[in-house]
Formats: C-alpha cells, structure tokens, sequence
C-alpha cells in the first residue's frame, strides 16, 4: 500500500511538472545565443529556448552570425510568446516563438538565414512552405 501511494505522489510530481513545461507563457528575450537559440526570463528565470523545426549556421559557419543578428534585430529585448513542443537532449526547451503574432521560427526560413529541419517538424507545413 505504501508502495502505491509512494508511486502515484511522484506521478502526479512528474505530470505537474511536464505539464508546467508544456503551457504556453509570455516572456521578455534578454539573450540570443545564435540564430535558433534565445534566452527567455519566465517568472524572473532565464530559459534556453532552441526554435522548433530549425536549423540556423553555427558562428563559426558562413552566415551564422547574420542568422544571430536577424533574430537578435527580430526579438532582443522585447516579450515575445513561447509555445513549448518539448525538452531536447541538452535539456532546453524546444518552443514556437511568436512576436507580435508572427512565427519567429519561419520568418527565419523565409529570410534564408536557416533551413527546415523536416526531420523533428515534419508535419509543420508554415515552416515547409518558407
């Protein structure tokens, strides 16, 4: 019995806490690493956020420091909406970010400062068809 009880505390403890990371919220860019991974504050933390179905250069590539500047001119220093899609392996939050109602993610396709990244957002058809 004590068991039983034991388990289903930390399954409720693991499904708020997955459901805490998943819920939609609002937050100001105080950072952009590269082009597909900013720094959010979300209840005065600082979040690694990497854009979903994106791939951007790296610095050291050819235009990745114009892929930097785009989304740093784009949403440095203003609040931008973050929708969650999940964790990834470095454990960063893998998010659609908005800004003023427009997909961040595929405005940076559309510029041609990254590429569509089909194989974790295949079925994402606004970042297909930028």
């Amino acid at each position: 019995m004590l068991f039983r009880a034991a388990f289903l505390i930390l399954f409720l403890f693991n499904a708020i806490a997955l459901s805490s990371d998943t819920s939609t919220f609002r937050g100001k860019v105080i950072g952009v690493l590269d082009g597909d991974t900013i720094e959010v504050l979300k209840d005065k933390a600082p979040v690694h956020i990497r854009l979903y179905g994106i791939d951007c250069p790296e610095h050291d590539q050819d235009f990745g420091t114009r892929a930097k500047q785009f989304t740093s001119d784009k949403v440095f220093g203003k609040t931008v909406e973050v929708v969650p899609i999940e964790k990834d392996r470095y454990e960063r939050l893998v998010a659609k970010i908005y800004i003023d109602g427009k997909y961040l993610n595929q405005m940076i396709v559309a510029e041609g400062f990254a590429s569509w990244y089909k194989r974790y957002a295949p079925k994402d058809a606004d970042l297909k068809d930028a």
